[in-house]
């Protein structure tokens, strides 16, 4: 099963995406955390994630490290920002750092859905020699 991290201080957005992804049969972690852990992503085991959502509308400079650290530990996890459409900067400077995509929240499911369902299922379908899902 393919797996999504959700990192955000939001706990109702998160759980709320949670939900969402799940319904796809896609496993979605995220967890309460302290504002700690936005400087250390050694505790994801990267081998078995593979998006991230990261929302950088709360902690922009803060969610820009971690992708920095992320970076170091894997650069294939795909990772795509949560962001507002007035938070310009941060967006550049997520992308700068490694990000792969973005999403301005508020957002449709269905859009969600696109972003991640490639490098999600259908990367991993095709080298299992499945059909890509659309």
């Amino acid at each position: 099963m393919s797996t999504v991290y959700i990192k955000t201080l939001d706990a109702e957005f998160a759980q709320m995406l949670c939900r969402t992804i799940e319904a796809w049969k896609i496993y979605a972690i995220w967890h309460e955390e302290a504002q700690d852990s936005w400087e250390d992503p050694n505790y994801l085991l990267l081998d078995n994630i593979d998006v991230v959502l990261l929302d950088i509308r709360c902690t922009p400079e803060k969610a820009v490290r971690f992708l920095h650290r992320l970076r170091q530990k894997s650069k294939y996890v795909e990772v795509i920002l949560l962001n507002t459409s007035d938070r310009v900067n941060a967006s550049m400077d997520g992308m700068q750092a490694g990000a792969s995509d973005e999403l301005t929240v508020p957002f449709d499911t269905d859009t969600l859905k696109k972003k991640f369902w490639k490098p999600v299922v259908g990367e991993k379908n095709r080298s299992k020699g499945g059909e890509e899902c659309r």
